[in-house]
């Protein structure tokens, strides 16, 4: 039986045969994007499952680790321990 994450990489690996070696990051990201309904249907966990698999194809691919994570400022931090 395959996974969520499995059937993401396996359909991000079939658009990747056909993407050219010399595209750009937007371009991978803009094909992604262009086909990501045909994965998850939209169905919330099915998105969560391709965000992370298109940041870790895109990743590979020269994309920073991390990009466009949000990073909220942790309040503990901000007031000395003090919630």
């Amino acid at each position: 039986m395959t996974t969520w994450a499995q059937h993401a990489t396996d359909f991000i690996a079939e658009l990747d045969a056909d993407i050219p070696a010399d595209a750009t990051l937007q371009e991978r990201r803009r094909i992604l994007d262009d086909n990501a309904w045909g994965f998850h249907r939209s169905t919330s966990h099915g998105q969560k499952v391709w965000g992370r698999a298109k940041r870790a194809y895109l990743e590979k691919h020269g994309q920073p680790h991390g990009y466009g994570m949000k990073k909220a400022p942790c309040p503990l931090f901000e007031q000395g321990g003090q919630a």
